[in-house]
Order: structure tokens, then C-alpha cells, then sequence
């Protein structure tokens, strides 16, 4: 039971927050011409928000075995 809470506390809550963000980012992108430094940055994000998602996936499918 102490594992589920940890793993949402710090993989699921912060992982849909970065999902959140990375969807502003992706909006962003489409509607702002702005500087190169600004992009990676937005892109580090979505990169960012990838990879909670294959945690999380990982730990569903690890716990739902």
C-alpha cells in the first residue's frame, strides 16, 4: 500500500502536471514566433512530460501484474 501512495505522490501527480505544461508548451509553439532558447526550452518540457508518461505506464503495468 506504501508504494502505491509513493508512486503517485511522486511519479502520477507531477507527471500530469508536465502533461499540463507540455500541452500549454505545444500551444505556445503553434501561436508564438519567439526565440530559439525559448523553443528548446518548451521542448525540453514536452520531452520531459514524455518520459513521466512511460514511468508511469511502466508502474502501472509492474503493479498490475
Amino acid at each position: 500500500m506504501l508504494e502505491i501512495i509513493t508512486f503517485i505522490t511522486i511519479i502520477v501527480i507531477p507527471g500530469i502536471a508536465l502533461n499540463f505544461l507540455a500541452g500549454l508548451c505545444i500551444y505556445w509553439l503553434k501561436n508564438d514566433k519567439d526565440d530559439f532558447e525559448t523553443k528548446a526550452k518548451f521542448i525540453g518540457i514536452i520531452y520531459t512530460a514524455l518520459v513521466f508518461n512511460i514511468l508511469i505506464w511502466n508502474g502501472i503495468k509492474l503493479w498490475a501484474n
